[in-house]
């Protein structure tokens, strides 16, 4: 009943049926979640930009937010296409990174022992160029003078 173009404009209309299911409809899902992501962000998260600064988010307008960057609490601003995820809802700094532990172990108060022991400041080694002494150039002027 389908003659040869009947049969090839079906096999078309199904192939791209197909393509739609494959490819488009999950990409156009992805997009929406991770524009509600961003449309979710609030202040208190702590967010990965896409260029991968890690920091607290302090506070946020229609499509800027400003966060809090390294232990000295930088203010940087972003927009709101910058994040990349959210990675903690209202966590405290130093809670969604493995390294806070260890922040958190390295202030706290060192026991007695160590406190009232000296702490020694080591020099910088030298690359191996000395500056030649200046009484040796001066003796060696006079001498070549005489």
């Amino acid at each position: 009943m389908l003659g040869g173009q009947g049969g090839s404009i079906i096999i078309l209309i199904l192939i791209f049926a197909v393509m739609y299911f494959v490819m488009i409809r999950p990409q156009r899902k992805k997009q929406k979640q991770v524009e509600e992501m961003r449309a979710g962000v609030k202040a208190g998260d702590r967010i990965t930009t896409i260029g991968g600064l890690r920091g607290k988010v302090v506070r946020v307008t229609d499509d800027v937010i400003m966060i809090d960057v390294g232990p000295d609490k930088v203010r940087m601003e972003f927009m709101k296409w910058a994040v990349s995820k959210v990675e903690d809802k209202g966590a405290p700094m130093g809670a969604a990174d493995k390294s806070g532990k260890a922040e958190a172990e390295a202030k706290e108060e060192p026991a007695e022992e160590e406190a009232e022991a000296p702490k020694t400041v080591k020099k910088p080694k030298r690359l191996g160029f000395k500056a030649p002494e200046p009484d040796a150039e001066e003796e060696g002027g006079k001498e070549a003078e005489e």
